[in-house]
C-alpha cells in the first residue's frame, strides 16, 4: 500500500525532531556527522517495514549508541596509541621564590 504525502511529511518530521534532540544531547561535535548518517539509514531502515514510525526511533537509538560506543572506542585507542614520554621527562613548573609584586591600587 502506497503513502501518502502526509505521511511522508509526518515520517520526516518525526526524523528531524529525534535528530535535532540526539544532537542537542550529544556534546562530542565530531560525532554529529555519524549521527545524522545513522539517522538517514534508520529511516531508510524503518520505512521497508510495516510500522516505519514504530520502528524508526528505536532503530535510531541503537544505531546511534552503537556508532558512539565504536567512535569512543577508536578516541580512546588513538590517544592512547600516542607516546607522549613519561611524566618524569615532561617539564615541570617552576616555583619562584621571589615575592610577586603587589596589586596596583589606585589612590583616591
Amino acid at each position: 500500500m502506497g503513502k501518502t504525502n502526509f505521511e511522508k511529511e509526518e515520517f520526516e518530521v518525526l526524523k528531524q525532531r529525534l535528530l535535532l534532540r540526539r544532537l542537542d544531547e550529544t556534546p562530542i561535535w565530531e560525532l554529529h556527522a555519524l549521527v545524522m548518517q545513522e539517522a538517514e539509514m534508520s529511516a531508510l531502515v524503518a520505512q521497508t517495514t510495516t510500522y516505519p514510525f514504530l520502528v524508526f526511533p528505536c532503530l535510531f537509538e541503537e544505531r546511534v549508541r552503537s556508532a558512539s560506543d565504536l567512535f569512543h572506542k577508536k578516541w580512546d585507542a588513538y590517544w592512547d596509541s600516542l607516546d607522549c614520554g613519561s611524566p618524569e621527562l615532561l617539564p615541570q613548573p617552576t616555583t619562584s621564590t621571589q615575592s610577586s609584586p603587589a596589586p596596583y591600587r589606585a589612590s583616591a
